[in-house]
């Protein structure tokens, strides 16, 4: 967590419109909501194996919303089209 909190732009940013769950699909706009509010839009991810992290970063901080195995599908069911 200590390389996040010197490098808050490690990450790429989250794919999270290809979630399509239902309940993850509230849940991600539960944290897009949460992020605006605290002034910070940019949602990212960033894979420190085995572990994958989403997280809202700003300038000046950094806020993880999830830690999750990397086997694990993901915040939801994803089109694979």
């Amino acid at each position: 967590m200590d390389l996040l909190a010197r490098h808050p732009r490690i990450g790429h940013r989250a794919e999270l419109d290809k979630v399509t769950a239902a309940a993850s699909v509230e849940w991600v706009r539960d944290v897009e909501h949460l992020a605006t509010r605290l002034e910070m839009q940019e949602l990212l991810q960033f894979g420190l194996a085995p572990c994958v992290i989403l997280y809202a970063a700003s300038t000046t901080r950094v806020i993880l919303l999830s830690i999750r195995h990397e086997k694990e599908l993901g915040y939801g069911t994803y089109d694979r089209g």
